[in-house]
């Protein structure tokens, strides 16, 4: 009966406290049992976005299209090690592929009847697949690697083409802006614009309005190493060449290393010539040189041919005179690439206060000093001399130089006798207090270069400007020009 009664006791007056205790654990298992779930719901949801995530960054898209939709048909794409994967256009013209397994760069493919487009990606996203798009790939893989039968190589010989890698890039995106270039026109006349635009991964769809338009308008005529680019709509033709180079490396043969100095009140639009290019493969394309642009100021680069030239008419700004240093870059179809980046303009507006003054170009003559190939370009070497006079107040400045320029310091001698003050807005000469006020001036362009060109004979210019201002105000004054023919 002891024990018993002990158990009971025990029993009676622990009980509570160990049943609450157990509830009190179970509590605990069942807290820990949901926040475990949820755990396992967020790592799920995270898991997802991840895999979603890696699939975006792992896939390209695009639309493949040819003045119509390429609607239903397989797009294939492989990296450098020949691995490949396909999937099926739908009804627009869109793809969707995973390329995940694969190594950017990624060469792409997609059959219309008999027709072949390739296309090339070098990272995840847009990548359309087009006419353009395969001109831009085909003269790359026929200039640099010779291959004229690309459908052939991609399907039974693909270590012909080379590594790829991502270094293709660039020379890629260079032979795509020379194409841009000749279809610049196209582009501007359907709503967009050939800078920002870009006809690998730039979206489009295939509606026959923005690019789809130009695709329905464009003719791309290839027979053997000749293109012929026509524009349908306008009946033109943008251009004709072949896949066959100089030899020699392109290059920017007159490097003017100039300083160019324009006028708000000049009497016409200027039309500088920059550059002339040569070598390579041919078309070519100009732009501004990365990093030394220039602010518009109503000046563009224009091209004509082999040559840029600096167009338009200045704008008046805030600061007279207003300078500023560019360079020029010249691509051509194979994707190589030529810079030069010693060209400084400076804008003045017309003088104000009062001031007179004149200047003219007197006289101007040439002696031939040579002639020859150089560097596979056949060069004509001559001396040219001007002279002229000068009337201005104090405080006056002026300048000469030549149109093509030909800036080189150590070849050109220039006098402007009486005038011994230093120039404080870039020109060459300045008239200090006490020097005549009309004076004389000279000058002479020693070795100056000027390659073969279509005409038998060309103009050489010489212009001399004066600046004057009073002191708040500087700009030009009076300007005269005269010109030379020489044999070319």
């Amino acid at each position: 009966m002891k024990k018993s009664f002990i158990i009971f006791i025990t029993l009676a007056v622990l009980g509570p406290a160990l049943y609450a205790g157990g509830l009190h654990f179970g509590l605990i298992s069942a807290v820990k049992s949901q926040v475990n779930e949820l755990d396992k719901a967020v790592k799920a949801k995270k898991d997802a976005q991840a895999a979603a995530d890696f699939k975006v960054a792992h896939s390209i898209v695009g639309t493949a299209a040819r003045g119509w939709a390429l609607s239903s048909e397989v797009v294939t794409i492989k990296d450098s090690a020949g691995v490949s994967k396909s999937v099926r256009t739908d009804a627009n013209g869109k793809y969707f592929l995973d390329f995940t397994g694969l190594t950017p760069p990624l060469l792409i493919t997609i059959t219309d009847g008999t027709s072949v487009y390739f296309s090339i990606a070098f990272s995840s996203g847009v990548c359309n697949i087009s006419p353009a798009t395969d001109l831009v790939v085909r003269s790359y893989f026929r200039i640099n690697l010779g291959i004229a039968d690309l459908k052939a190589a991609f399907d039974s010989s693909f270590s012909s083409l080379g590594s790829l890698s991502l270094a293709l890039e660039q020379k890629i995106n260079a032979v795509r802006d020379v194409i841009t270039n000749i279809i610049s026109s196209m582009l501007a006349r359907n709503g967009l614009d050939a800078v920002t635009f870009d006809i690998f991964i730039s979206p489009f769809d295939a509606n026959s309005i923005g690019f789809d338009g130009v695709l329905d308008q464009l003719q791309i005529v290839v027979s053997g190493s000749s293109v012929t680019i026509r524009d349908t709509y306008a009946g033109t033709q943008l251009s004709t060449f072949t896949y066959t180079g100089s030899g020699q490396k392109v290059q920017i043969v007159k490097d003017y290393n100039s300083t160019l100095r324009l006028s708000t009140d000049a009497e016409s639009p200027y039309k500088l010539l920059l550059a002339h290019a040569t070598g390579g493969f041919p078309p070519y394309t100009f732009m501004l040189a990365t990093g030394v642009g220039f602010q518009p100021m109503g000046m563009t680069l224009s091209q004509e041919g082999s040559d840029c030239y600096l167009k338009g008419t200045p704008s008046k700004g805030s600061q007279s005179p207003f300078s500023k240093h560019f360079g020029i870059t010249v691509k051509d179809l194979g994707g190589n690439e030529a810079t030069t980046e010693n060209y400084d303009y400076i804008i003045s507006s017309g003088t104000e206060g009062g001031a007179s003054g004149s200047i003219t170009v007197s006289g101007i003559s040439y002696v031939l000093v040579s002639q020859g190939w150089v560097a596979g370009v056949y060069e004509y070497v001559y001396n040219i001399k001007a002279n002229g006079t000068v009337t201005g107040p104090a405080g006056a400045e002026c300048s000469f130089g030549t149109n093509p320029i030909w800036a080189d310091p150590d070849e050109i001698t220039i006098t402007c006798s009486g005038w011994t003050g230093t120039p404080v807005h870039y020109q060459q000469f300045m008239r200090n207090a006490g020097d005549p006020e009309t004076t004389s001036w000279s000058a002479t362009w020693n070795n100056y270069i000027y390659d073969v060109g279509l005409d038998s004979t060309d103009d050489v210019e010489v212009s001399a400007y004066l600046f004057a201002g009073d002191g708040s105000y500087f700009g030009l004054l009076a300007d005269d020009e005269a010109d030379v023919k020489v044999p070319h």
